[in-house]
């Protein structure tokens, strides 16, 4: 049997629709555990500001300290188009599993 990994873009929609439903789950966590969880969330902080209704569970979700968080972690890949996360956050994973022990995320925490 073999296991296709979900893509960038079937994460970010997998964890958009669980922030919406107030999920806690291994699945939900799994969506920010493929070394390019930064390039998720600045996707996720990216579609709150045209979702009310994501933004509000994102700042239901986390705390405030998280929330910071997020939104240095976007802050810092604010050079990176909307459209172009996706590739980036490849690339990202491609550079990391040839040296994984040399990991360093693109982000501010």
């Amino acid at each position: 049997m073999t296991y296709r990994l979900p893509s960038f873009n079937e994460r970010v929609d997998y964890a958009h629709q669980a922030l919406l439903r107030g999920e806690d789950s291994r699945k939900f966590d799994n969506c920010f555990e493929m070394w390019d969880g930064a390039f998720v969330v600045a996707a996720l902080m990216r579609r709150n500001l045209s979702d009310l209704e994501l933004r509000q569970a994102i700042k239901k979700d986390l705390s405030t300290v998280g929330l910071a968080q997020w939104q240095q972690t976007t802050a810092s890949l604010a050079h990176i188009p909307t459209h172009k996360l996706s590739d980036k956050a490849a690339a990202h994973r491609r550079q990391v599993e040839k040296s994984p022990f040399e990991f360093e995320q693109p982000s501010l925490f």
